[in-house]
């Protein structure tokens, strides 16, 4: 397994299908208020994470999109 380093921060890696990698560890979204996932993907980014597990059915999208927007990293990067 690969690692990949953001600011200090160590993290294993997989492998996709399409060649791109994945952090093992992520933050996880699901059934989390729209404020409070705004806050919390906010605070990930700014922390080191790359991984943020969300999907339409949990309608917080919108505030994921909002947290990445800020201007921390580039979406490709997330």
């Amino acid at each position: 397994m690969d690692s990949m380093s953001v600011e200090n921060v160590t993290t294993s890696v997989v492998a996709l299908n399409d060649g791109r990698s994945i952090p093992t560890i992520g933050l996880g979204v699901y059934q989390a208020e729209p404020d409070d996932t705004y806050r919390a993907v906010t605070a990930a980014l700014k922390c080191g994470y790359r991984h943020i597990d969300t999907a339409q059915l949990y309608g917080n999208e919108m505030d994921v999109g909002r947290a990445v927007k800020v201007g921390y990293l580039i979406l490709r990067d997330v």
